[in-house]
């Protein structure tokens, strides 16, 4: 009996749940009205933060992390403030007051107090219970086959269901407004999750071709790209660029042209409210322009037509020019760096040669792991007379460099940068994370200022065109 209980509760929740995310509205909409915020951030070693709806507002910070933020809003939603690296999300409506105290450090002791103190509060054991409603790793779980995930997935989505539910039952039911925006939250939440699917399993599985089913995507025939309320859901904003991502994918049209431009080209084609499209646009040339600049200097022109926050046009602007030197086809910034027995060796040594450069550190996980895939590399180009091979280190310690490239017998040309972060070779190729690949043409030009890794299966393809060039 208490089996079947169990059973035919479970049934009614996802039931409600379903019913729910079928029954989505519009904005939440009210009368405009003055909403107030009070927060104390501690902690936090810089006063910039930001309060972020539909459009973001930059907030100050005072005397012990203290600020207040008197704003009008007339749409009900989950808010943010985003401090540096952390964020928080508040349930707001329109006039609502609220204060909370939170640390930098630590958001998840924050406490609220005011209008709707619950919901808020639940909020925090919200993004805990997400965390926390998966038993296996990362990667196990992103290396099981699409049947065994997609079980994996609704189980986590059942178990935060219940906790919602459990939530409510010890305390107090959430307002109505509020249950349908965690729903929907959910539901993107599950949705970023068989988005990030492929990716991940390739990563996970590197000698293995993913083929997904025909009705893999049939999660996405209920979402809603172009509803401009979506962006007071929290999960809504992460899942927007997965999203556009897996059109163009599907895209067959541009497959010679980069990511960037054929997720432009969604953005432009397939979204239709403004306000989204332009804040994916921005979005995505922000971090096109340093993973992939030659992208981005395809569609340059189109965004800033595009765009019409003059803010995000601005700021995307001012970006590219400071990489517009590192676009395809500009002279290659020179180096100058000696190897194990102090020879000098520079970048224009290899002239009417196509350059490979590693940019790494003996301490770089993600460098490390990459050893073995550019060992094959080597190996496949054993033979290839105009293709060098180039590892400049950026470590401090000269003597653990030695070490490993002697221990690993390491091949190619093995350089050191005797001033790490502060070499040259960082500051002209604006290299802010390592490892860091770079494709230097033939002619001295840039092919690539952002190469793809070893690891990567496209890599031999951009290489070979190199080559040909």
């Amino acid at each position: 009996m208490g089996i079947l209980y169990k059973s035919i509760h479970l049934l009614a929740i996802l039931f409600l749940f379903a019913f729910l995310l079928s029954c989505k509205k519009g904005p939440k909409s009210f009368k405009p009205s003055i909403t107030t915020i009070e927060g104390q951030i501690s902690s936090m070693e810089s006063p910039n933060v930001k309060f972020q709806g539909i459009s973001e507002q930059n907030l100050l910070l005072g005397a012990n992390g203290k600020f207040s933020l008197a704003t009008e809003l007339s749409e009900a939603g989950i808010y943010k403030i985003i401090m540096g690296y952390q964020s928080l999300n508040i349930y707001l409506e329109p006039g609502n007051k609220v204060s909370f105290a939170s640390d930098y450090r630590n958001p998840a002791i924050t406490k609220f107090e005011g209008d709707h103190a619950l919901e808020n509060n639940y909020l925090i054991a919200y993004e805990k219970v997400k965390q926390e409603s998966i038993e296996d790793d990362f990667k196990t779980l992103y290396s099981l086959d699409e049947e065994s995930f997609l079980k994996k997935i609704e189980e986590r989505t059942q178990k935060i269901i219940l906790h919602q539910q459990n939530f409510q039952k010890d305390n107090a039911a959430f307002s109505q407004i509020f249950g349908e925006i965690l729903s929907e939250d959910i539901s993107y939440d599950a949705s970023i999750m068989k988005l990030n699917y492929s990716a991940y399993y390739e990563y996970f599985n590197p000698d293995s071709t993913l083929k997904l089913t025909d009705t893999y995507d049939s999660f996405l025939q209920n979402v809603e790209p172009d509803n401009e309320a979506n962006l007071l859901i929290p999960s809504f904003r992460s899942f927007l660029p997965l999203y556009i991502a897996f059109r163009a994918s599907q895209d067959s049209t541009s497959i010679d042209k980069s990511e960037t431009f054929r997720k432009f080209q969604v953005i432009s084609n397939k979204l239709t409210n403004n306000t989204i499209k332009e804040i994916a646009a921005y979005e995505l040339l922000k971090e096109a322009i340093q993973s992939e600049p030659n992208g981005v200097a395809e569609v340059i022109s189109d965004y800033s037509k595009l765009q019409t926050n003059a803010q995000y046009n601005q700021e995307i602007n001012e970006m590219f020019n400071t990489w517009k030197h590192l676009i395809k086809g500009n002279p290659a910034p020179e180096w100058k760096y000696k190897d194990l027995k102090n020879k000098e060796v520079s970048l224009s040594s290899f002239k009417n040669k196509v350059v490979y450069i590693d940019v790494w550190a003996t301490w770089c996980g993600p460098c490390l792991r990459e050893l073995p895939h550019l060992e094959k590399l080597q190996e496949l180009y054993a033979s290839t007379q105009d293709l060098v091979f180039v590892s400049i280190s950026i470590d401090q310690d000269k003597k653990a460099w030695e070490a490993m490239v002697k221990d690993k017998n390491m091949k190619g040309i093995q350089l050191f940068a005797d001033q790490a972060w502060s070499s040259k070779i960082v500051s002209d190729y604006r290299i802010n994370g390592i490892p860091r690949f770079l494709i230097i043409g033939k002619d001295g030009m840039i092919v690539d200022a952002n190469a793809l890794r070893p690891s990567a299966k496209k890599l031999i393809n951009v290489l070979d065109k190199a080559l040909k060039s």
